[in-house]
């Protein structure tokens, strides 16, 4: 396990293709098919071997006495004090809410209006089928990948993995998770989930679940581990989670120096014992959070009249409540995540003749100052503990899919909106207990309060003025 795969096929494919042009006639094309064949099979063969002797070496980890690891409990947030449970704008005396009181009017869009979903294949034998926030999904599933383990000893669950590794059908399963991920738009934490689904479809028992998805992450070439908790007795499911950000709420254990967040199975915060640090994963990848594709999951299915004031303008913006549901299932995590993050195609389309119908008639610092303008005031107020009882922050597409907001989430699609559509950098401004932003117009940076109703670019709430903050980069 100390070696990487990808140097390995690298430095095969290098050695292998200077030997083969060396000595290989350039005009006698048979005799260059045959060699190429010959190299691809040595390739193939020193590749098989080495993966082979990895997986030996690995079981051998998971074989060992297990070692004591100690679980900590993750931070709830990034705020230093609570946020304000009420916001006041200029107009407001002190002590009055917000005047910012849009009401949630939402409709559903007939059955017949949505776009197409992708059409599920045709069942055949030795599938599995599940459904995943609003589609459904199929897999191939032979009966060879529903292997359980006899119990959760460290010898069993070694006995599993070297099973499960002997069969070529985990492989096209890699490939067909893979694709799906691509094909809806996930983030790397939608292959946790997918698997995750199909552990919940295929085994009855919890311990049979936590195993198969271990074994399908780490052998996919994902930072995973499996424990087994000391109160609950029970296997539990250790997912590396991007350890360059910080992930709130989820309790987590420090093994080689890497951040090994407890994600499914067991009691939520207990320690665990788990297969020594001597296992180097260090070449292995730690599961994503940022979305590199716009999410496509079900289509959208209701719609919400939104008023651009300054413009006299009604918007109508779709949204697609499966892909609440799966925003609603990533861990929370730092705030540059959700600023980057799109809407679904259809809002987007609606935004693009919008925004490009306005840019006729405003500059693109009016055109800040407009959408500055609607967020503030087409969303109702209240913070995450108010309507939800614990910390929640919003992707952009969720400020349009729920009654209230807060200011993290309003500042998420006002920066959106402003990157995308104006094209001007945004950075946030944290303080303690409030986020706003800061917009980058050429040499003049402004800083543009989202959660502030009716209050200008180059305004903060007066209770942040002269106070220290952090200005948070969007990459």
């Amino acid at each position: 396990m100390k070696k990487n795969f990808r140097l390995l096929i690298v430095t095969l494919f290098s050695t292998l293709a200077l030997g083969a042009m060396g000595q290989v006639n350039p005009t006698d094309s048979t005799h260059r098919n045959n060699s190429f064949d010959r190299f691809r099979q040595q390739v193939n063969d020193e590749f098989d071997l080495f993966r082979l002797q990895a997986q030996e070496e690995f079981n051998r980890f998971l074989a060992e006495a297990w070692t004591e690891y100690e679980c900590f409990i993750g931070e709830s947030g990034i705020y230093s004090n609570p946020k304000p449970s009420q916001l006041a704008s200029p107009s407001t005396k002190a002590g009055k809410s917000s005047t910012a009181t849009s009401s949630f009017q939402v409709q559903t869009i007939p059955e017949t209006q949505r776009r197409d979903a992708i059409d599920p294949i045709p069942i055949e034998s030795g599938m599995e089928s599940i459904r995943f926030y609003g589609r459904t999904l199929h897999f191939h599933f032979p009966e060879v990948l529903r292997t359980t383990a006899k119990s959760i000893k460290e010898s069993d669950v070694a006995k599993y993995y070297k099973t499960m590794s002997l069969c070529n059908e985990g492989r096209l399963l890699h490939r067909e998770l893979t694709l799906t991920v691509k094909r809806l738009g996930l983030n790397p934490w939608g292959y946790y989930l997918l698997v995750r689904s199909l552990a919940e479809k295929a085994f009855a028992n919890n311990n049979d679940r936590v195993l198969f998805c271990f074994y399908m992450l780490h052998s996919n070439g994902f930072m995973a581990r499996v424990g087994r908790g000391l109160k609950s007795k029970q296997l539990i499911l250790l997912l590396a989670i991007d350890n360059k950000k910080e992930v709130y709420s989820l309790p987590f254990f420090r093994i080689n120096g890497v951040k090994y967040y407890s994600v499914y199975g067991g009691e939520l915060g207990e320690d665990a014992y788990s297969y020594n640090e001597k296992a180097d994963e260090s070449h292995l990848k730690q599961v994503g959070l940022d979305f590199r594709n716009i999410l496509n999951l079900s289509p959208c299915d209701k719609e919400r009249v939104l008023q651009l004031t300054l413009a006299n303008l009604k918007l109508t913006l779709p949204y697609s409540t499966s892909n609440l549901r799966y925003y609603d299932d990533i861990p929370l995590t730092v705030f540059p995540v959700y600023f980057k993050c799109g809407m679904n195609p259809e809002a987007q389309e609606a935004l693009s003749t919008t925004m490009a119908e306005l840019s006729k008639r405003y500059d693109k610092k009016q055109l800040v100052g407009i959408l500055l303008d609607f967020v503030q005031n087409a969303f109702a107020y209240k913070i995450d503990e108010d309507q939800f009882g614990h910390e929640k922050y919003f992707y952009p597409e969720e400020v349009i899919g729920y009654p209230y907001s807060d200011c993290e989430d309003r500042c998420a699609l006002f920066a959106w909106l402003v990157r995308k559509y104006v094209g001007y950098d945004v950075v946030g401004i944290l303080y303690p207990d409030h986020l706003a932003t800061a917009v980058c117009i050429g040499e003049e940076q402004l800083l543009c309060d989202p959660t502030y109703p009716g209050a200008p670019m180059g305004k903060i709430y007066p209770k942040y003025e002269g106070k220290s903050f952090e200005v948070i980069p969007i990459p």
